[in-house]
Order: C-alpha cells, then sequence, then structure tokens
C-alpha cells in the first residue's frame, strides 16, 4: 500500500477500498494478539498509516472501530507509534466536523495515560523521547487543524506544563516537537487558513495562555539558549522568541529581562559566566531583531557565554 498511484475519478471509491475492508478483521486479530511486540506494533501501525494514505477518506468506515482500538491498545502497551498513527488520523480525517467528537475523545484519551507515563519519575521524558515527540506531533496536528478543539480540552493545561518542561529536552526529534508546539499555538490566531472567528477565538485563548504561561515560556527557552541544550538545538527555541517578537514585543521585552536576571552569574567554580553588559546586549540584540536568522545568531551567540 505504501507505492501504488491510483487516479479515481470523483464521486467513485477507492479500488483498493474492499481491499483494505477485507484485511482489516485479519489487521484487527494481529493487533490485539500480539500487542507486547514493539516491532511487529510499528509494521502493523506503518500498514495502517500507508492504507489511510492510499485510499484516503474512503477510510472512513474504518476511524471508529480503528481510534476504539488503538486506545485500548496504548492502554496495554505503550507503544509510542499509537500516537504517531493518531497525528495521522486528524490530519485525514479532520476536515470533516463528524469526525471531531470521536478525535477530541482519542486525544484526551492518549493524554491521560502519556501524563500517568510521564509522571512516573522526575526524569520520564528524558527516558521517553520518542513518546515527547509522537506526543507533541499530535498536538500540532490538532493546533493546525483543530485549534479550538484542542484549546477546549480539559488536557490543555496539562500539555502546556509537559511542554515546558521538554523545552530543554537535549534529544533533537523530541525537542524539535515540543518548540513546534509552542510555535503554532502561540502563531494559531495568525493563520491564515483560519476562519475570522476561529482566528479571533484563538486570539483570546493565546492571550490567555500567555498571560499565564509566557513568562515561564521564556524563561525556559532562556535557560535551554544558556547551555542546557546544545547550540545546533537553539534555531529551535529562536524560532518561539521570533514569534512572540512578532505578535507581543513588549511582553516579550519584560519576560526576557527576568528571565536573563535569573541566570547564575558564576559557574560552580567562582568565574563569572556572563557579565550584566552581555546579558544587557543581548536582550538587546533580541528586542531590535528584524528576522529569524539574527535571532538564531544571538541566541546562538549567548549560548557560547555559558558553553
Amino acid at each position: 500500500f505504501k507505492h501504488p498511484l491510483i487516479v479515481v475519478p470523483k464521486g467513485c471509491a477507492h479500488p483498493c477500498q474492499a481491499v483494505v475492508l477485507h484485511l482489516w478483521p485479519v489487521m484487527q486479530e494481529v493487533a490485539t494478539t500480539c500487542t507486547a511486540d514493539w516491532r511487529i506494533m510499528e509494521h502493523w501501525c506503518r500498514w495502517v498509516r500507508y492504507s489511510i494514505r492510499l485510499i484516503g477518506e474512503d477510510f472512513a468506515p474504518l476511524l471508529s472501530p480503528l481510534v476504539t482500538l488503538i486506545v485500548n491498545l496504548y492502554s496495554q502497551a505503550q507503544h509510542s507509534s499509537f500516537i504517531y498513527l493518531c497525528s495521522v488520523l486528524v490530519d485525514m480525517f479532520s476536515s470533516s466536523k463528524a469526525n471531531h467528537a470521536g478525535l477530541v475523545i482519542m486525544l484526551e484519551h492518549f493524554c491521560g495515560e502519556v501524563f500517568k507515563l510521564f509522571s512516573t519519575s522526575s526524569d520520564s521524558m528524558v527516558q521517553e523521547p520518542d513518546t515527547v515527540d509522537d506526543f507533541f506531533r499530535l498536538c500540532v496536528r490538532f493546533i493546525q487543524n483543530m485549534p479550538l478543539a484542542f484549546f477546549q480540552s480539559r488536557y490543555v493545561s496539562l500539555c502546556l506544563q509537559c511542554g515546558l518542561a521538554g523545552l530543554v529536552l537535549t534529544h533533537r526529534e523530541a525537542c524539535a516537537s515540543v518548540t513546534r508546539f509552542f510555535l503554532d499555538l502561540i502563531h494559531c490566531s495568525r493563520e491564515e487558513r483560519h476562519s475570522k472567528e476561529i482566528r479571533e477565538a484563538c486570539s483570546a485563548a493565546v492571550s490567555s495562555v500567555l498571560q499565564e504561561h509566557g513568562a515561564t515560556i521564556v524563561r525556559q527557552v532562556v535557560t535551554a539558549c544558556a547551555g542546557s541544550v546544545p547550540v545546533d538545538l537553539v534555531t529551535y527555541h529562536a524560532d518561539i522568541i521570533m514569534e512572540l517578537l512578532s505578535c507581543c514585543a513588549p511582553q516579550l521585552s519584560v519576560w526576557l529581562q527576568a528571565a536573563v536576571e535569573s541566570l547564575p552569574q558564576m559557574n560552580p567554580t567562582g568565574v563569572e559566566v556572563a557579565s550584566k553588559k552581555q546579558l544587557a546586549e543581548f536582550h538587546e540584540d533580541i528586542m531590535q531583531a528584524k528576522s529569524l536568522h539574527v535571532v538564531r545568531l544571538a541566541m546562538k551567540d549567548f549560548h557560547r557565554l555559558f558553553a
């Protein structure tokens, strides 16, 4: 199912739909029998993903049983490939409002299970980078396709708290997904492809999020930039700063000033890490930046002070 390119006339069912429907009982049995084997389940999720990509909306008759199945499977075995598969479902089926309720139920189930996994130890997010990557990829898909449903979810606050912790992760893919989560969340109120009504509702939601978490987001970004993550990952964090600079520069100036002032002035050996002048220059460079490239350069230079 990975490679076929079949042009289907408008209004006609995809010729491979019958094959997928015929195979579904067998694949369902495979999933319930081999749930514990992550290799088999990864291939199983790949089969489902290729089937969905192949027949598109003609997969709709299997959407409800698939969601029910993967929700039950993840309760038994926390394979991150199940979460990735959910992001494919959001991509493909969120255009129909009839699917929204089921997709939100799916998201909230995975939120509950993922947060339970992340709360098992203080470094659980470090130990589960694939889950972090796929979970925040799922959140990004919701923000891109169903932003209001995401903001209305009862788990949005916990998503933000986990995201804040994830901003200092050193795993490349996990870091990329977490920073993209905050970038798209802040940007969704200005996303052109959404209707005016959705943008206005998102604007109110984003304002509320930034009022409560804006200072912490910036503090975590600055902490990451001050040596908590490798320098090559700082470019991801620069995207967040640039977005804040574009939408709420006065608030960013206050948050950034507080964040740099909270950094330690001395390293463990008593040597000065960054002078007040250097911290002030960093703040000025960011606030005067006119492009993402300039922000990235400023953050990389700042990172070198703490390397």
